[in-house]
């Protein structure tokens, strides 16, 4: 099964590029779309672009959060521990899943992506954008636009919403169940949404209000294990535990499960929008998150009165007359309190003529960011246990864009050139404090941990779409840029303070691409792009408590990436058919990593964020889709991806060069089929593959099918809809049909079970 899911999408491409389906070729018309939530569109863009539409995502897609909708495009993988995660972070072709900042997601032109930080800690804010709204999703990859940053050098995603032309209501209710086996859980995870969005247009005014409320649990998100420690006494006699071989080979005993997750959300969102003529038109966004979150913990291990044990004097316990280690922060619960905002203001001018422009402004602010923890816990939560406190408020984002778009009639529609302004300035604020009651979060005034610093980018960029020859077109661009680090700061004592200097760089990133389109419907581009992916804030400045002899986690000295990327494509389209072929190269130069090195000291100890000297990526990539494919109503897409990923250099630990990048696999593929027999009905059923891959730096293991690990997954997804009528439609479906049990360090989700009601009125 597992060769058929890899061939199919390569026998489809195949038969397309020689007509094996169609028997002629059909040059398809040009079709102009006119957007109004943005100025640009993918036909701008000189790379390779896939698109998902609102109506896929409906019919054919099981849709929890928004970030479910991009799970079939070619190369891409969201990465969710359980359905309702909240930190969803998209790893590319070139990327992993530990590599946020490598990937850009814009709503309608405004940046969703969390690039604070570059890890699972820092997903988009999917949830500012409800699926219900959503026009359609276009997935742009490699950095060869100029008119996106370098962290696109992995893919830049673009959601386009809708504003509504008339009266226009619809409402949702979902709920869905995960029956998880692990160690010694076994249980129903449930979770349940309802949503709510309403909006009109009135002469030159229209508006739109939403609200989602989601009420998730999640199953432990990760396990403590216990190695035998040989000596320093006998320790508390303790019964259970779940003996495993973990992904090194290494034997151990699991002793509970922690990081359960449990979280009320609510996300509200309102757009309104003004046209001051045909083609100006004024608009404002703003959409708030608030969450209340907690993880709980189970453990495993019973004293001899059957009373659960969570931690032990001085860590020692004893299993069959051994003794291992489990100290009293092993398995520790967490309580969260979030309100996030966003505001984002657009003008915009559209006329299609000869010239027009769009100014975008927005602001993220984290108006409350707490995280509560005990220092030590034993299985009460009666307030007595000592913790610490994470604010974050004051943390947050603002950008500036500014782009024009000029089409020089005298050239008789031979050049489209783009250019523009952006800003953006991203401020960390992370105070740590202890408290003398972790559950209520009080504070001793006793400061534990302090992080600060900024950063900031301003960039000039130009792009020109010029058709110099019949069925040729070149696009060459160029991006200049300005980064600042500053006002970086760090406290590893209650009082005192380390102030970093002031950092100051600039950049230029050349783009190329041509493309020829001679041959009937089939187009032929060659993209050449270099792009800068800047070091984040908490990169820089934000760490674990500095420990002699310990690595810190940050590292103010760090080296922009620098990526430089070719591909080569070939597309191909027929009546009700389309296919493409691409050829990919990426090196990234210095690239930022976590290891443990000698190289690049700070303060006396190892900084275990490092620029890795060369990293490099070739693979190549097929995807294929289909309408009415063999009979009316069945509809297909697929793609397969190969990419070799390794470590050419590293000076900082030589031993690394030759092992692959973490988290990339060599192949993956992805197929989604739909057929509709009438009106009413919709069967779709979904799969993806992803095969073996190393977990770090220093592993040459793959295929790491153990908890801790990272391994190859084969998931099946079915859904069934159907529709009463206009207005009312319901579905069922089914995420791992097949209960595949797969880790990325973390378990992923099991079978889990769905269904939802909607009503629609437009």
């Amino acid at each position: 099964m597992k060769k058929k899911i890899l061939l199919t999408p390569i026998a489809l491409v195949a038969s397309l590029m020689v007509s094996g389906v169609y028997a002629a070729d059909v040059v398809l018309p040009e079709v102009r779309v006119t957007d109004t939530s943005t100025m640009i569109n993918s036909r701008d863009l000189p790379a390779t672009t896939e698109s998902v539409t609102a109506e896929q995502i409906a019919d054919s897609i099981n849709v929890i959060n928004t970030e479910d909708a991009l799970k079939y495009l070619p190369s891409l993988n969201v990465r969710k521990r359980f359905e309702g995660d909240r930190n969803g972070i998209l790893a590319t072709r070139t990327s992993g899943t530990l590599q946020s900042a490598k990937s850009v997601v814009y709503g309608d032109g405004v940046l969703l992506s969390v690039l604070l930080g570059n890890s699972f800690s820092y997903p988009p804010r999917w949830f500012m954008v409800a699926p219900e709204e959503i026009e359609r999703i276009d997935v742009t990859y490699g950095p060869f636009s100029a008119l996106y940053p370098g962290n696109a050098a992995g893919a830049a995603v673009n959601i386009t919403t809708r504003m509504p032309k008339s009266f226009e209501a619809h409402t949702r209710v979902q709920a869905y169940n995960e029956r998880f086996s692990l160690f010694g859980t076994q249980a129903n995870y449930t979770g349940n949404q309802q949503s709510a969005t309403v909006g009109d247009r009135k002469d030159q005014f229209s508006w739109w209000f939403g609200y989602n409320r989601s009420d998730t649990q999640g199953h432990p998100a990760s396990f403590t294990t216990l190695e035998p420690r040989p000596s320093g006494g006998a320790g508390v006699a303790v019964t259970g535990g779940h003996r495993y071989i973990d992904h090194t080979g290494t034997s151990q005993i699991v002793a509970g499960g922690y990081a359960i997750d449990s979280s009320l959300q609510e996300n509200f969102k309102t757009k309104f929008s003004y046209d001051l003529s045909n083609s100006l038109s004024l608009s404002y966004t703003f959409a708030a998150l608030r969450n209340d979150a907690s993880t709980s913990v189970q453990s495993y291990l019973f004293d001899a009165s059957g009373n659960a044990v969570y931690g032990a004097d001085e860590g020692k316990i004893n299993i069959g007359g051994t003794r291992y280690e489990l100290s009293e922060t092993h398995l520790t619960p967490t309580k969260t309190d979030q309100e996030h905002h966003m505001h984002a203001l657009a003008f915009r001018e559209q006329s299609g003529d000869t010239f027009d422009w769009e100014l975008i402004t927005s602001l993220y602010d984290y108006q409350k960011d707490l995280q509560k923890a005990p220092t030590s816990y034993l299985g009460t939560t009666d307030g007595l246990a000592q913790g610490r406190n994470t604010n974050m408020k004051g943390t947050g984002w603002h950008t500036f864009d500014a782009k024009g778009i000029w089409r020089p009639g005298n050239y008789a529609g031979l050049h489209k050139v783009i250019f523009g302004y952006h800003y953006d300035q991203y401020e960390l604020q992370s105070l740590r404090m202890n408290t003398a009651n972790w559950a209520v979060g009080n504070e001793t005034g006793v400061r534990n941990e302090y992080s600060a610093g900024k950063t900031s980018t301003q960039a000039l960029f130009i792009q020109d779409q010029w058709g110099f020859a019949k069925h040729w077109s070149l696009t060459p661009g160029l991006r200049y840029e300005e980064w600042r680090a500053f006002d970086g700061k760090k406290s590893l004592t209650a009082t005192s303070d380390y102030a970093y200097p002031e950092r100051k760089e600039n950049f230029i990133s050349p783009k190329l691409s041509i493309s020829y389109a001679g041959i009937q419907s089939l187009n032929t581009r060659l993209s050449w792009g270099r792009g800068y992916r800047m070091p984040t804030v908490t990169e820089l400045f934000q760490g674990t408590p500095q420990v002699s002899g310990d690595p810190v986690a940050f590292n103010p000295n760090l080296k922009p990436e620098r990526d430089d990327s070719t591909e080569l494509t070939f597309e191909k389209s027929y009546d009700q058919a389309f296919a493409r072929l691409s050829l990919f190269e990426e090196r990234a130069n210095d690239a930022i990593w976590s290891q443990t090195a000698t190289a690049g000291t700070l303060n006396g100890t190892t900084a275990s964020l490092q620029n890795i000297d060369l990293v490099r990526t070739r693979g190549v990539e097929v995807a294929a889709q289909a309408e009415n494919l063999l009979i009316k109503g069945l509809s297909i897409l697929g793609s397969v991806t190969y990419a070799d990923s390794v470590i050419l250099k590293n000076s900082s630990r030589p031993s690394t060069v030759g092992n692959y990048q973490p988290r990339v696999p060599l192949w993956r593929g992805t197929m989604l089929a739909s057929y509709s027999p009438d009106q009413h009905w919709i069967y779709s059923l979904g799969a993806k593959y992803s095969g073996k891959m190393t977990s770090s730096l220093d592993s040459t293991s793959f295929d790491q099918r153990a908890y801790g690990g990272v391994s190859k997954f084969f998931i099946l997804d079915a859904k069934v809809k159907y529709k009463f009528d206009k207005q009312w439609s319901s579905s069922v479906g089914i995420n791992n049909l097949n209960n595949y049990k797969s880790y990325v360090v973390h378990p992923n989700s099991q079978r889990t079970v769905m269904a939802d009601l909607k009503y629609d009125i437009k």
